[in-house]
């Protein structure tokens, strides 16, 4: 690399070397200085503005004179800040761990009135990364509502903060508030209830906890299809029968897949009940009750304007698939065989299909790997009784592997 520059250097019209290389370093240095000055992110500002945090006194002589200097670096820099600047800047800090000079910032903020309600929010944040003081975040969530009660992330944060320290009156309370302030927009409440039904609801009954337990099941599998590539609605569980999920257009199609002949499949074409598929049959019903769900094709889908194309119908196609290819793997390592199960898909905000509704012991059916023993909603069609017994063994070997 060496001979290469000197090659170089000799050639640009016989400048003299150390010259030429002099102006070079000079170039290389004010260049630096030039970048360094122009921007409020420099080591020296950072290094400034956080000896400025740690002093509490805003009345003492080291205070005031380090105010003055950090005064006098901006304007010989000719720093200005736009308000979304600053708060950029504040968020930076934050991400760097950097909490007392995003503290400083932040109360510099509220003294000038500038966005209270966002600063009140980043210092809740604070403190529930650095203090881990739940009453002191609660403070200023709340605050940052007084200042404005539209604030829904602040509603949000204060709801979880409350449900995670098992105030769920609370939490709930708050969690409401957040959603009405979305105006419904982007995310609702999704309850898992007790209500058991069959046969086109003309079966029904009702087991206590059941709901719970489907939902901290569907909870699980969501997050599961979620660290595998699967979108999905789910946004967070938040109660015990509660989530919140992300609105969408439910498409009114039931997404059926078999993995084993059983139930309707053996006594519509049939196959003998309990024998395995050659490969993971798709099915679809129209979703409307009052029709009782029936079967239908591809092109009954196109007919009914349920997809806006054919390759909608085999991208639901390919989803359920892969949906069936990772929870056999799972299920499998817990000695549960997936016969089957229904599924549903949805359009987000953006028009991205995504899976919906729930994936539990109600829309899926699970037998034992050693036994057959019916672990799911057969037990309530077929009157087998101990269905929330089935229910919580399906969630302990969902969970087998947590500690």
């Amino acid at each position: 690399m060496g001979k290469i520059l000197e090659i170089e250097f000799l050639n640009i019209r016989g400048c003299n070397i150390k010259k030429l290389f002099v102006l070079f370093i000079l170039f290389q240095i004010s260049t630096s200085l030039s970048a360094f000055a122009q921007t409020p992110k420099s080591y020296e500002y950072d290094l400034i503005r956080a000896e400025l945090s740690v002093l509490k006194d805003k009345n003492s002589p080291q205070y005031k004179k380090t105010k003055q200097k950090l005064e006098r670096y901006i304007s010989q820099n000719k720093i200005e800040y736009s308000t979304q600047a600053r708060i950029e800047d504040v968020e930076r800090l934050i991400q760097e761990q950097k909490y007392n000079s995003a503290i400083y910032e932040l109360n510099d903020l509220i003294e000038n009135n500038i966005e209270p309600s966002l600063c009140y929010m980043l210092l809740g944040d604070i403190s529930f990364k650095s203090a881990k003081n739940p009453k002191k975040t609660a403070s200023y969530y709340k605050q940052s509502l007084q200042y404005n009660p539209d604030n829904y992330l602040s509603s949000y944060k204060l709801a979880k903060l409350y449900l995670k320290e098992n105030k769920n009156i609370l939490g709930i309370e708050y969690l409401k508030h957040t959603i009405q302030k979305t105006n419904d927009e982007n995310v609702l409440l999704s309850e898992f209830k007790d209500d058991l039904t069959a046969f086109n609801a003309e079966k029904k009954g009702s087991e206590s906890g059941k709901g719970a337990l489907n939902c901290d099941i569907s909870t699980k599998l969501f997050e599961l299809l979620e660290k595998n590539g699967i979108k999905t609605h789910l946004v967070e569980k938040i109660s015990k029968n509660e989530q919140l999920v992300k609105k969408c257009e439910i498409i009114k199609i039931e997404v059926i897949v078999r993995n084993v002949a059983t139930g309707s499949l053996s006594k519509r074409l049939g196959i003998k009940d309990g024998e395995i598929l050659p490969f993971a049959l798709v099915e679809f019903c129209l979703k409307d009750d009052a029709l009782g769900d029936p079967f239908i094709n591809d092109e009954h889908c196109l007919l009914l304007n349920l997809v806006s194309n054919k390759d909608e119908i085999e991208l639901i196609k390919q989803k359920a698939r892969k949906i069936n290819e990772i929870l056999l793997s799972f299920f499998a390592e817990r000695k549960l065989r997936l016969i089957d199960f229904k599924i549903e898909f949805g359009k987000d905000k953006n028009g991205e299909i995504i899976l919906a509704d729930e994936i539990s012991p109600d829309s899926c059916r699970f037998w034992d790997k050693d036994t057959n023993e019916k672990l799911d909603k057969d037990r309530f069609r077929q009157n087998l009784g101990s269905v929330k017994v089935a229910y919580e063994e399906v969630l302990r070997r969902i969970l087998k592997d947590e500690k």
